[in-house]
């Protein structure tokens, strides 16, 4: 993200403004027998903007006023999120080359 109104198209870009995203997956296959396995399964993941990057963006929003360098978010704008999820997927193996499968997730 460009600040002071600059671009970074044409150069005129003056400064970048720190966004942090990281995830974590994490999943594990379990045998019954040759024909049948269940595969559970989750992950997290977050953004998080700094205080000028969440500026200029809830002011491109309109949740706040002002223009790059100049910008000020509104009361309550915040761009960070986080996510997580859980599944599961069992899965029958009908013949060597044909399976059919559920797969439920949250």
């Amino acid at each position: 993200m460009v600040s002071m109104g600059g671009s970074a198209f044409n150069g005129t870009g003056t400064s970048v403004n720190l966004t942090t995203a990281w995830g974590l997956n994490a999943g594990y296959e379990h045998f019954w027998n040759p024909q049948w396995r269940t595969s559970p399964y989750g992950g997290y993941t977050a953004v998080q903007y700094n205080s000028r990057a969440t500026a200029i963006l809830c002011s491109l929003q309109g949740s706040g006023v002002g223009v790059g360098a100049f910008a000020v978010a509104g009361v309550g704008c915040d761009n960070n999120w986080q996510s997580w999820w859980v599944g599961s997927r069992t899965q029958w193996n009908v013949t060597k080359d044909f399976y059919l499968g559920l797969d439920v997730a949250s």
